[in-house]
Parts: C-alpha cells; sequence; structure tokens
C-alpha cells in the first residue's frame, strides 16, 4: 500500500514539472481599451435626462461612465452591464449640456469617449421658485409653494434687518410635492422680504422680493366661546368649559352617549375671526393615550345649516360646506419622536407646552369650529382635550 502511495504521488509531481504553464481562474490584465456604447438615446428630464444605450461586444466590460460638469465642478456617474442607461442630474438650467460617455473594462481600460448633447427640462429650482406664492401672514409672511417632481430642495427666507441688509431668516428643507410654512414673530410693521431656492448640487433660483406687512394676531378671549350642539356632536358631559380653564390636567372628557366613529364637537367663538393657529393641550396624566385625539380635522364657516337634522349630513356631508382649516394626519405633526409606541423626553415636554398647530394660510373668516376626530391614541368613541387656545384677529 506505501509503495503505491508513492508512485501516484510520483506521478503528479512529474506532471506538475512538465506543465510550462499554470492558468489562474482570473484572466490576466491587459492595456486593451474596449470598444464604445452605440445607439445612444436620449431622454430629457427635470434638470437631467436619462441616457439609454448599446453595450460594445467586448466580453470583459464592466461598467460604462458618465463625465461632465455643475458649476464647474466635474460629476460621474457610473451604471454597470447589468443595465443598459445611466441618468446624469443636477442642471440648473435648461441649456445644453455635452456629456462624455466610456466604457470601462475589468483591467480599468477606458473606451475613447462618445459625445452626446442633452438639453435638461426645467430644473426644480425654477418650477418650485415660479410656484412660490408668498404674502402677509399672522405676525410674519405665509410661504407655499408646489414641488411636481418631489426633487430635494431648500427655500431659503431673508429679511432686511436694522441697516437695511437682507439676512437669512429661517430655511425649509424638503421633498414633498407642495408645502406651507408661516414665519412669524413680527410686529405688524412693513418689512422686506425675499425667498429664494437651492438644490443639493448648489444651483440657486432667483431671489422674490416683496414688502409686506405682517397681519396682527392676539389671543382670542375664550370667554365668548359657547357650545353649538350638532346632530351627531358628542355629549360634553357638561365639561365644555373645561377646555377654557387654564388647567391642562383636567379637559372636557365626553360620555359614550354617541358610540360611534368620527368623533365630532362644534365651538361658537362669538364672532367671525381669521384665524391664524390655535394649540391643543392632551390631557396630561397620560397625554399620548386613553382617548385623547391622534388623528383629526377641523372645519369652520360662518353659517352652519342649524336646520338640517339629517344625522349623515353631519358625519358625511357638511364637509362641502365648510372649510377645512386644518388637518392632523400624521403623528408626527405633534409628537416629536413620531413613535406610536414609545414616548420621548422630548415628546412627553411638547405635550406639557401644547401642540402648535397651523390653520391654512389661505383661510377664510369663520365664526364655527366643528372638529372631526377620526382617531384616538386608545379608546375608539370618546374623547378628551385638556385644553384648546386659538389665535387670530376680529373681522368686520
Amino acid at each position: 500500500m506505501k509503495k503505491s502511495v508513492l508512485v501516484i504521488y510520483g506521478c503528479l509531481i512529474a506532471l506538475l514539472m512538465s506543465c510550462e504553464e499554470i492558468v489562474d481562474w482570473q484572466p490576466g490584465t491587459d492595456d486593451i481599451a474596449p470598444g464604445t456604447i452605440s445607439n445612444i438615446q436620449v431622454q430629457n428630464l427635470a434638470g437631467a435626462a436619462k441616457i439609454t444605450y448599446d453595450l460594445p461586444l467586448d466580453e470583459d466590460v464592466v461598467a460604462v461612465e458618465a463625465v461632465y460638469t455643475i458649476n464647474g465642478q466635474p460629476k460621474k456617474v457610473t451604471a454597470s452591464v447589468y443595465t443598459n442607461s445611466l441618468t446624469v442630474e443636477g442642471f440648473g438650467s435648461t441649456e445644453s449640456r455635452t456629456i462624455r460617455l466610456y466604457s470601462v473594462d475589468r483591467s480599468q481600460n477606458y473606451s475613447s469617449p462618445v459625445e452626446v448633447t442633452i438639453n435638461p427640462l426645467t430644473p426644480p429650482i425654477v418650477s418650485v421658485f415660479n410656484s412660490i406664492e408668498m404674502e402677509a401672514g399672522f405676525g410674519g409672511v405665509f410661504l407655499q409653494w408646489d414641488n411636481p417632481t418631489e426633487a430635494d430642495i431648500s427655500l431659503w427666507l431673508l429679511m432686511e434687518d436694522e441697516t437695511g441688509t437682507m439676512a437669512e431668516k429661517e430655511t425649509i428643507y424638503t421633498s414633498a410635492n407642495s408645502g406651507r410654512f408661516n414665519f412669524r414673530g413680527m410686529e405688524p410693521v412693513a418689512k422686506k422680504f425675499g425667498i429664494y431656492v437651492r438644490d443639493r448640487w448648489n444651483n440657486f433660483s432667483d431671489t422674490l422680493y416683496m414688502t409686506l406687512t405682517p397681519l396682527f394676531e392676539e389671543e382670542l378671549d375664550s370667554r365668548a366661546f359657547q357650545r353649538l350642539v350638532l346632530p351627531r356632536d358628542e355629549n360634553d358631559a357638561g365639561q365644555f368649559g373645561n377646555m377654557f380653564d387654564g388647567n391642562i390636567a383636567v379637559g372636557m372628557y365626553t360620555t359614550v352617549d354617541v358610540n360611534a366613529s368620527p368623533m365630532f364637537f362644534t365651538i361658537d367663538l362669538g364672532k367671525p375671526v381669521l384665524l391664524s393657529r390655535y394649540k391643543l393641550w392632551h390631557r396630561q396624566a397620560n397625554p399620548y393615550n386613553n382617548a385623547s385625539p391622534k388623528l383629526w380635522k377641523v372645519y369652520g364657516t360662518l353659517s352652519p345649516d342649524v336646520n338640517n337634522t339629517d344625522p349623515d349630513y353631519w358625519v358625511n356631508g357638511y364637509q362641502q360646506d365648510w372649510v377645512l382649516l386644518s388637518d392632523v394626519s400624521d403623528i408626527s405633526q405633534y409628537k416629536p419622536s413620531g413613535d406610536e409606541f414609545q414616548n420621548t423626553a422630548e415628546d412627553l415636554a411638547a405635550a406639557l407646552a401644547g401642540f402648535d398647530m397651523d390653520f391654512r394660510g389661505d383661510a377664510v373668516p369663520v365664526r364655527y369650529l366643528r372638529f372631526e376626530i377620526s382617531e384616538n391614541w386608545a379608546l375608539p368613541t370618546r374623547s378628551v382635550i385638556g385644553e384648546l387656545a386659538f389665535f387670530g384677529t376680529s373681522v368686520n
């Protein structure tokens, strides 16, 4: 047996020594440039372009690379051989641009460049800028805009300081398809404001300048408030006034008479007002639990149809006749962590301070407010609110 093993081992040694070359599993590197891409097609996009192509036949091609510049800075986009397209983006105008395209092989050899001209469509910074509406708001200015491509952009608000210099006061970062923003904290004195849009490639829009006088804002006198009882409204069990007594520990806790969702209650403010915002305090014993509102809307009107006694109208129809003033559709609008199950120290501090909620900037004068609570934190058919406060100004 030992002799057989020695014979086999000797044969293997002889075989290996007789080979002139041992071939590795990986191919060796070379300095041969691959072929170029072909059949190039361009789809121009907003501030960008999608480029499709056919790959060269070289078996060792691993990528296609696009090289271009934005604001004098070199940019590069790489796509693997498992796709036949790439997208170049970040262009701040509709000017024609030249893109150089290379195929790259495993040995990092680059092909000769193939140049293609793109003509980007209107970039997001321009389309967003063109949609901006800036007007006087309560204690400052109100902004709204559209961002149909949901691009990552920032809006920079400027305000004239004491020396007459336009200084940056607020930056709003967003990728939502539309937005609204109230900038407050100013006296009702005429000031010059500016707004421009910027993207992550350091492209800037023009700047819109306006001289505006912020509207006067005050807290409404709750002594004029009364409860208006409409069909399908909650029974307040005589606790309506608890929402306006300055004590956030108690509040209005409705009964279970209605026993249905959504839950409603209606407030008569006593006179027509133009509302800017409101503050809502959850009952402090357990603010993100129990019957505290989780998701809700606020509607307003000057003249409710009190003669309509159809309960279905007051659940599903009145919204067509009233104005939607506030839509709290996500807990992150008032709960800093946005976490449904855990309360952070910041969450508890926010509940104690009260949730400051903006009314819509294009709101109209109203006298009656109807809260429509679609979901509570726990109990489904009762509601409790610790305290409410409303801000705005009286109108004739």
